[in-house]
């Protein structure tokens, strides 16, 4: 498999911006922010559960500062939340980062401890396969029934 090594350079960080962090400073929204605008894309994104699906919470940062947030009702800043897909872009940005400085091979091995006993079929499961959803591990999608869902299990059972 061929990795492009043209990644585009990522714009730098004003001068000040505190990292690594616990917590995200408070930072103002641009002045050219359309207050109204985002007001009313906030208040649709939180409101009509049964139509849009339930909005929990959205924060905004912008160099290294929060500008933006707010929580539905019964949620706030101390809680965690599913990111649900986003975690698979985040996931490929990092592994293409950690690929650009020589520190992971998509083509070896996945190192699942797991994994690597003596003829154990799944040894050979490369993390190309599994970035690519290809490592032909049976995986049950499935958001109604709880006897046979893996994603279910993975989310709100043990993990």
């Amino acid at each position: 498999m061929m990795i492009a090594n043209a990644l585009l350079e990522l714009p730098a960080q004003p001068q000040g911006t505190p990292w690594p962090i616990d917590t995200w400073p408070d930072g103002e929204l641009l002045p050219t922010t359309n207050i109204a605008a985002l007001t009313a894309l906030m208040d649709h994104a939180f409101s009509n559960p049964d139509s849009l699906g339930k909005t929990h919470a959205f924060i905004a940062i912008q160099a290294g500062r929060l500008v933006h947030e707010r929580y539905g009702e019964g949620f706030d800043e101390d809680q965690t939340y599913p990111s649900w897909s986003m975690a698979k872009s985040i996931t490929q940005a990092l592994v293409g980062i950690a690929i650009s400085d020589g520190a992971l091979s998509v083509d070896a091995p996945a190192k699942v401890p797991e994994w690597q006993h003596p003829n154990d079929p799944r040894a050979d499961i490369t993390l190309a396969h599994l970035l690519q959803m290809a490592s032909g591990l049976q995986f049950t999608e499935d958001y109604v029934n709880s006897g046979i869902s893996h994603t279910i299990e993975m989310l709100f059972g043990s993990g």
